[in-house]
């Protein structure tokens, strides 16, 4: 008997995790910065070195966390725009000197879900899933 309940728990409970993602993997494709024209544009040294960096986000928390992305240890966090709002999903993280900002447009078809993300003087795109 406590076999067949803890069987049902846990299929209950990996369902619910299949339904709802908990976090997202990203991995960077491109980096951009800002010229003294205050043009955006691709910077192809950074793009090279940091193309398929990967970092997570958690989607309730806003926790950000990566090897080389972000760039600066994150210490404040905050979700602006939960996931599955219907609008790209928010977040705001926060260094002892910089500001960032991150947003994945999970509205998008398919699993790949292409993402912004301001960090300090860096502009990093790509895909998360």
């Amino acid at each position: 008997m406590r076999r067949a309940i803890l069987t049902t728990l846990l299929a209950v409970a990996s369902s619910g995790v299949a339904a709802g993602q908990s976090s997202y993997s990203c991995a960077a494709q491109n980096v951009y910065l800002v010229d003294d024209k205050g043009r955006i544009k691709e910077e192809p040294i950074l793009t090279r070195n940091m193309r398929g960096e990967r970092f997570s986000v958690d989607v309730m928390t806003g926790r950000i966390a990566g090897e080389r992305i972000p760039a600066f240890p994150a210490v404040k966090f905050a979700v602006l725009s939960p996931s599955g709002k219907g609008g790209p999903f928010r977040v705001y993280f926060q260094g002892y000197n910089y500001v960032s900002y991150l947003e994945v447009y999970e509205h998008q078809d398919g699993e790949a879900k292409p993402f912004v993300l301001h960090d300090g003087e860096s502009i990093y795109s790509g895909f998360c899933e």
